[in-house]
């Protein structure tokens, strides 16, 4: 990663992991060249691999310049905070939606917002509104058929350049706008 070394230290020691940060030479052929600007972080802790995985999931874009925007303390705080499910429940709490759908490509990252959900343990006429599946929204799904909005949050970030495109026309052409025929093509 093109960083200080002390900043992985920064993120995690704080956590409680021991870090080790190790630069290398740009080319061992040519010495002269200087140091990469690029570490090899290491990370040791007795954690149970789900916390550090939402703390990897969490930090790891901070620094990563090259495919995240700028994430402020503001910024972390919320992701640590809201975790998986709160946009649904969010939506769940307001009664003028009549149907609401969690779409996550980790099977686990649905499981996790159902819990937090309690699906399983809501009214039926309110469990009826509210469904997660797995899918991506880089592929064509008819499960999203039919939807008059969609939001999206914490997903645009983690896409790679060459998948937007195909995100944007997935997500446009699936939900079905008053007033506009879903039969052609979308220009994105």
């Amino acid at each position: 990663m093109p960083w200080r070394r002390d900043v992985p230290a920064l993120l995690f020691e704080p956590l409680g992991y021991a870090v080790t940060a190790t630069r290398f030479g740009l080319d061992d052929h040519f010495p002269a060249w200087g140091d990469s600007p690029y570490f090899t972080v290491e990370l040791s802790a007795e954690r149970r691999l789900s916390e550090l995985l939402r703390h990897l999931y969490v930090l790891i874009p901070v620094l990563d310049d090259d495919k995240h925007y700028w994430v402020g303390e503001a910024e972390v705080e919320k992701l640590l905070r809201h975790g998986e499910g709160w946009l649904l429940a969010a939506l769940l709490a307001e009664k003028q939606f009549e149907e609401i759908a969690g779409v996550d490509v980790s099977s686990r990252t649905l499981e996790r917002a159902a819990d937090r959900l309690r699906l399983e343990q809501l009214p039926p006429k309110q469990r009826e509104r509210v469904r997660v599946f797995q899918g991506a929204l880089t592929y064509r799904d008819r499960r999203l058929q039919g939807f008059d909005a969609a939001a999206v949050a914490e997903v645009i970030e983690h896409l790679d350049p060459p998948r937007l495109d195909a995100f944007a026309r997935v997500l446009f052409e699936r939900v079905d706008l008053p007033g506009r025929q879903n039969e052609g093509a979308v220009d994105v």
